[in-house]
């Protein structure tokens, strides 16, 4: 049950990853190393990165620190309204995955960074689709702009120390066996 759940959480993460590509910040190693040594078809960072620090209000006003998410794995993603095919899935999914990891629930978070700059948009968006995890809005797309995000949507897994493991951009198997055992071994 554990393996499907967490497949069902980064499953919802490999629809949003395959919409566009893109280098940012982050130094991705050469496709075919990573391809080598790890079931991600995201880029592979060479060494961790720590992730950047930020501070929001999710949509029920609460403040969302990253640094406060220490001890647990982070599905971060960024998303937009206009993103009209692909990000309702993600959102979906990842609703759907946080149903299937109920008991796993302490050790995962995810966290949705919309770039809307509407903020009814982004309200009729996140009751539409009955989001049940915590987003916030970031029009100035300051935060995506330290992750080196720079098309949408693009996510990232960072691990329960804080360093940013994967960003994924490109289309993914989530089902691989190697990918749920390295995403289990995180937790």
């Amino acid at each position: 049950m554990r393996r499907i759940a967490l497949a069902a959480a980064v499953a919802a993460l490999a629809v949003g990853a395959s919409g566009c590509g893109g280098e940012g910040t982050l130094t991705p190693q050469p496709k075919a190393a990573a391809a080598a040594k790890s079931p991600f078809a995201g880029h592979e960072l060479s060494g961790p990165a720590t992730a950047a620090d930020f501070a929001l209000r999710d949509q029920d006003g609460r403040l969302i620190r990253l640094s406060a998410q220490h001890g647990k794995l982070v599905l971060l993603t960024f998303l937009y309204t206009h993103c009209t095919d692909i990000c309702p899935l993600i959102a979906n999914q990842l609703n759907q995955a946080l149903r299937e990891m109920y008991h796993q629930r302490s050790s995962v978070r995810v966290l949705a960074v919309s770039v809307d700059a509407n903020e009814q948009l982004y309200k009729r968006f996140m009751n539409q689709f009955k989001v049940a995890y915590a987003t916030s809005r970031d029009p100035s797309w300051d935060i995506a702009a330290t992750y080196g995000t720079f098309q949408l949507p693009e996510s990232y897994i960072i691990d329960s120390s804080g360093k940013v493991v994967q960003k994924v951009i490109a289309a993914q198997n989530w089902m691989n066996p190697d990918f749920v055992q390295s995403i289990k071994k995180m937790l």
